[in-house]
């Protein structure tokens, strides 16, 4: 199975990979390190996935640097869940399920070739949990030192695990020395700054009275909580199914036909899921449900609960029905040529980065500081040396204006971008946009079927 499995994570669907977003924002981070917005330090996300690609880049490209260690990882999850299955008491058939599953979840194989820190937050929080059950504690502090240094929220999530698997105060003391530098890192900046791009994408927020809410999450931030906080970070129980087939790897599309068949194959993965429960130990029913308990937030991705998907496949191990061996080689082989007709293009093939371009522009300009639109803030930062700051998404009008007058003079910002893209649905609209507008226009950019439009702040008469 194990050959089956890294064959479909050797090759993608992308004949050139697109870097944007946070996949731009790990390789900034990685080549800077650990600076992002303004070129100070990035205090939304903890370090470890970016810090190791600066080592890989020692020795092959940067992006090749990130999708290395993403299949690594991934390698590291096969063999841990491998040693967990064996360790739970999976017989060989409830095994093969089990692996099988986790082999062909589209989740999984997703994040295991890009440049995410998703698959090293499963590969660390399946190991975590398997070292706090076979009681080594050492390690398992470790370990979830690490994953805290991640992904913070796994980390965070990982407690439950500590908590039905004896509460060793070693391990805790570990992941507690960890996590409290991170936390600690970041006191320190928030009390030597009055404002300071710590929101969501970047937004400015003002630090120097911070709370422990704030501490832990950029998302209590009041800029950020003001637009992002109130609408996604409440419960959404009304499209929950379409969440929990995101976690076995169905996804939904535009094809209604196939949409039904994604929801018929979620309702049966989730009874043989219910059925596997009901045949296992408490403490794990219990565990994974809280471990997929940020799937009832409005603002859910399947990634977020990526460290419950090996328990997932415990459970589809547990409650698969005894088939013929016939009938599930078919169906491993179809699976096989399914993927592989979709994801035909080797993992490392050339990439594109978004608005590089205009990246080239923005850094022959004289003048440094750019406040730049959202998505296409990060590719930015990543290609020049110029400091930048995301435009604030500030549905508000008057307050849209304050917030972009205030991270121009703040942070000594002289241009602003923004792309056709904050036309979109995705985005909203952007007012702040419109007052950007009466700025100086200096130039339009086509590239990649979009338009860019560059403005250079007015100069004070």
């Amino acid at each position: 199975m194990f050959i089956i499995y890294l064959l479909l994570r050797l090759f993608t669907p992308n004949k050139k990979l697109l870097i944007w977003g946070d996949e731009a924002r790990h390789l900034k981070t990685a080549k800077t390190f650990y600076k992002m917005w303004n070129n100070s330090f990035y205090d939304t996300h903890p370090p470890l996935y970016s810090w190791l690609i600066k080592q890989f880049s020692r020795f092959m490209a940067d992006y090749k640097a990130g999708i290395t260690i993403s299949l690594l990882s991934s390698i590291g999850l096969y063999w841990i869940c491998n040693r967990l299955y064996d360790y739970l008491g999976l017989n060989p058939y409830q095994k093969l399920i089990a692996l099988g599953f986790i082999t062909f979840n589209y989740t999984l194989i997703y994040y295991s070739n890009r440049i995410f820190r998703y698959q090293l937050t499963a590969f660390l929080g399946t190991l975590t949990l398997y070292l706090l059950l076979t009681k080594h504690a050492l390690l398992g502090g470790l370990t979830w030192g690490l994953l805290s240094l991640t992904c913070s929220f796994a980390g965070l999530r990982m407690f439950w695990a500590w908590l039905f698997t004896g509460y060793n105060p070693i391990a805790l003391i570990i992941f507690g020395l960890f996590y409290l530098g991170w936390l600690g890192e970041k006191m320190n900046i928030y009390a030597n700054n009055t404002y300071y791009p710590s929101g969501l994408d970047g937004k400015i927020e003002p630090v120097w009275n911070f709370t422990f809410r704030q501490l832990i999450s950029p998302m209590y931030f009041p800029n950020t909580y003001a637009y992002y906080g109130r609408k996604e970070l409440g419960y959404d129980f009304k499209n929950w199914y379409k969440k929990i087939g995101g976690i076995f790897g169905l996804y939904w599309t535009k094809n209604l036909k196939l949409n039904r068949a994604m929801g018929a194959l979620s309702l049966l993965s989730g009874c043989i899921t219910i059925l596997g429960m009901i045949k296992s130990p408490l403490f794990i029913v219990i565990l994974t449900l809280l471990l997929l308990y940020p799937s009832l937030y409005k603002r859910f991705l399947p990634r977020n609960s990526i460290i419950a998907i090996p328990l997932l496949g415990y459970f589809l191990g547990k409650g698969f029905p005894i088939v013929n061996y016939n009938i599930i080689f078919g169906g491993v082989l179809t699976g096989i040529f399914g993927f592989l007709w979709f994801n035909r293009h080797w993992l490392y093939s050339k990439p594109i980065v978004q608005a590089r371009g205009v990246s080239a522009y923005l850094q022959a300009l004289p003048k440094d500081g750019i406040l730049a639109e959202g998505l296409i803030a990060y590719s930015i930062a990543y290609l020049t040396d110029k400091r930048v700051v995301v435009i604030p998404h500030e549905p508000d009008k008057l307050m849209a204006r304050e917030q972009v007058n205030l991270s121009m003079e703040e942070f000594d910002l002289n241009y602003a971008v923004f792309s056709d893209l904050y036309k979109t649905e995705l985005h909203l609209g952007y007012p702040a946009i419109d007052y950007i507008k009466t700025f100086n226009l200096l130039t339009t950019i086509q590239e990649d079927k979009d338009i860019y439009y560059i403005y250079e702040k007015k100069n004070k008469n």
